[in-house]
């Protein structure tokens, strides 16, 4: 058995973990408080435990930890840290699993010694207390001469006390019943069982009233040994155990344990009790579904233009989706309707588009069904989806619709807004027309040319809402050359598809906080992009400050998939990114693993005529280099800011 070192991080007790040499490889903080050392040096300077704490007598097994197979017993001895505290402590200490490792608990009983002395002290000076106990003895002697009477009468309102427990539980809905260590149930349990966890439990084994399945019930088993022995604190153990109940009926149904100890503190049984919170859970999805229609509308507001340019693209995908999906499963172009649905999810994400992100996440893992096991893809499934994904991109429209006071197609058309003083300076200068030079261009620059920032603003939701789902920290978007102004119209298909690239720039390239603070970065990420003509070219780069692109996980994905790259280049190893369906993630989230997405940015890139390459330094960040060709394309002359 192996027991994870951070389980103890929590314990109030003082815990140390020593390796066959005596010496500490770990200690939590009550330990490193009692030693008055830090966790950080205790544990690199691998100190022995008797070096930094003195005890009043040696004790010899902890220069011989490997005699140690069972528990030793408590042994209460006084201590003096390096730093010169006193104190009294209780020790034992036992083997950690199958590892070579012991692990040594300090229960501190200088302050409760020092409690019993100051009560003792305060016994002893008060004489009108002894008299009191005596006459409680007399009392007391009174008292068992009429013994069985009394226990007559206490068994009776024992009785009748039950009685009204046993209602009030079955007045509840709540499920109630108690196992002991054999995990056989009793007798008692409350009426809403049979409702909530759908059994009479009395007398069943409690694997069997949970439903826990055969390949399970061993692992169920050594946490019930473990849970009833308390080698870790109750509630730290009963953490670990079943949270919830799979109910016939698709309830959600909530498992809470907590324990019956007898007159030794020992726990004899643990009550389970099982709460149907359905409805509370259906109300938290309700919530859910407020707070992301208000980022929606937050998000519209605040990026009106952006987001129709996003609603534009997003009609034009989902009609695309529909075409490619209008034919029989087995005539479709499975890459293309990776691509589209990947593209929908992850504009609709940046947007808090919440219900028609969730549903094409389900209709990806469908088509990978397809792809992968085509016998195991039902149809009849895809057309519900397919069907749900409909009907909530209408609900989006409308609501769109209703936000910004236009129709569906009248969202589709893009339009500038102009104040008023700007329009009379438009028609004061057109009255100079003859005199003004340049003016068409300044005109194009800055009512059809959009900036650089302008044009990503939107991404900056995306980012931290992905970052915040990651448990990451990531610095608002960085612009190079803010002021950089061109025409996107053309470039629209492409500009949609890099979502991805700051999906992946998120989940895959920046570090935690922790990463980074460790490697000597600043605790938030960087994503930087910049913008500049050059030879008929425009180049666009986008960069991350992350760990760069591991080309040992791309070749450890080549041979998986039987790629050969004996010929290939570094670059064009790197550049299998891009490729469909190559993800280094194993695991599948709703963030990544499928391995579509960069593929889309290729392929829309290569339909403009432009290409594209990457820069990677393994530890310090990766760059994306985008070439745009100019010329179908309006580019304003670059202004710097005044």
């Amino acid at each position: 058995m192996t027991i994870e070192k951070q389980l103890f991080d929590s314990l109030l007790e003082p815990i140390f973990i020593l390796n066959n040499k005596g010496q500490i490889i770990y200690c939590n903080e009550p330990a490193a408080l009692l030693s008055q050392q830090s966790q950080r040096k205790l544990v690199r300077s691998q100190s022995q435990l008797t070096d930094i704490m003195k005890f009043s007598e040696k004790i010899e097994y902890l220069n011989q930890l490997s005699t140690v197979t069972e528990p030793t017993p408590y042994k209460e001895l006084s201590f003096t840290t390096v730093e010169g505290t006193e104190g009294k402590a209780q020790i034992t200490t036992q083997k950690m699993g199958n590892n070579e490792e012991w692990i040594v608990f300090l229960r501190d009983v200088t302050l409760e010694e020092r409690l019993q002395k100051k009560y003792r002290a305060e016994l002893d000076a008060k004489e009108d207390v002894i008299e009191k106990l005596k006459k409680a003895q007399i009392e007391l002697e009174n008292y068992s001469k009429n013994l069985e009477k009394m226990v007559e009468e206490r068994t009776l309102e024992i009785r009748e006390l039950n009685q009204k427990l046993k209602a009030l539980l079955d007045s509840l809905n709540q499920g109630f019943l108690i196992f002991d260590s054999s995990g056989s149930c009793w007798e008692v349990s409350s009426k809403a069982c049979q409702t909530v966890i759908e059994t009479d439990p009395a007398g069943m084994k409690i694997w069997d009233v949970l439903k826990v399945a055969p390949d399970k019930q061993e692992g169920f088993r050594k946490w019930m040994i473990t849970l009833f022995g308390e080698l870790l604190p109750f509630n730290d153990m009963a953490d670990l155990g079943p949270k919830e109940f799979s109910h016939s009926q698709g309830k959600n149904i909530k498992l809470e344990y907590y324990p019956i100890r007898d007159f030794k503190n020992e726990i004899s049984g643990v009550v389970l009790v099982a709460t149907d919170i359905t409805e509370l859970i259906q109300a938290q999805k309700e919530a859910e579904k407020e707070k992301a229609n208000s980022q929606f509308i937050l998000k519209v507001v605040k990026q009106k233009k952006s987001f129709q340019t996003y609603f534009t693209e997003s009609n034009r995908l989902f009609k695309e989706f529909l075409e490619a999906t209008k034919l029989a499963p087995g005539f479709w172009n499975l890459d293309l309707v990776f691509r589209l649905l990947h593209t929908l999810k992850g504009g609709a994400a940046s947007f808090s588009v919440k219900n028609v992100a969730e549903v094409a996440h389900h209709l990806e893992s469908q088509v990978l069904q397809l792809q992968n096991s085509p016998d195991e893809f039902i149809r009849e499934d895809w057309d519900i989806f397919e069907q749900k994904f409909i009907d909530e991109f209408k609900e989006f429209q409308n609501e769109a619709q209703s936000l910004l006071g236009s129709t569906p197609a009248q969202l589709n058309v893009e339009k500038v807004e102009m104040p008023k003083h700007q329009l009379t300076q438009i028609i004061d200068l057109l009255s100079m027309w003859s005199k003004t030079k340049g003016f068409s261009e300044d005109l194009k620059s800055e009512y059809l040319t959009e900036s650089l920032q302008d044009t990503f603003s939107s991404y900056d939701y995306l980012i931290q809402s992905t970052a915040e789902q990651l448990g990451k920290k990531v610095a608002p978007i960085h612009y190079v050359n803010p002021t950089f102004r061109w025409s996107t119209e053309a470039y629209r298909p492409f500009l949609s598809t890099l979502v991805h690239v700051f999906r992946n720039a998120i989940d895959h390239g920046l570090e935690s906080s922790e990463e980074r603070q460790a490697s000597g970065k600043p605790e938030a990420g960087k994503i930087e992009i910049s913008a500049r003509i050059q030879d008929h070219e425009v180049e666009l780069i986008i960069t991350d400050d992350g760990k760069g692109i591991s080309k040992d996980a791309i070749l450890r994905k080549m041979q998986q998939k039987g790629l050969n790259w004996a010929n290939l280049t570094e670059q064009e190893i790197l550049m299998q990114i891009f490729e469909p369906q190559f993800s280094t993630k194993d695991q599948v989230t709703d963030l990544s693993g499928r391995g579509v997405g960069l593929d889309a940015v290729k392929i829309e890139i290569e339909k403009l005529g432009g290409y594209l390459s990457l820069k990677t330094t393994e530890g310090f960040g990766t760059s994306f280099y985008f070439y745009l060709p100019t010329s179908a394309v309006q580019i304003a002359p670059i202004k710097q800011a005044a």
